[in-house]
C-alpha cells in the first residue's frame, strides 16, 4: 500500500515495544524518515535491531533521559 508517505518525517512515539513499534515499522515500510522514541533506551535498541531488513536505518542515540528531580 502507498500511503504517499516517502521522504516525509514521521516522530514514532513509544516505539520501543508493542503497538508503537509496530507503527513505526509500518511508517517505515512506507518510506517515511522515522524519528523513534522510548522511555526505556535498551527495548529501542533492540527494536532498531530486530527490524524487518527491508528497512534501512541510520542510527543515532540520544539519551535525553527525563529525570525527576
Amino acid at each position: 500500500m502507498d500511503l504517499g508517505l516517502r521522504n516525509r518525517v514521521a516522530l514514532g512515539a513509544a516505539s520501543g515495544h508493542g503497538l508503537g513499534k509496530a507503527v513505526a515499522f509500518g511508517l517505515g515500510r512506507e518510506r517515511a524518515k522515522l524519528a523513534l522514541c522510548a522511555r526505556n533506551p535498551a527495548a529501542l535498541q533492540t527494536a532498531a535491531e530486530v527490524r524487518p531488513r527491508r528497512l534501512s536505518m541510520r542510527r543515532r542515540w540520544r539519551n535525553g533521559g527525563a529525570g525527576g528531580g
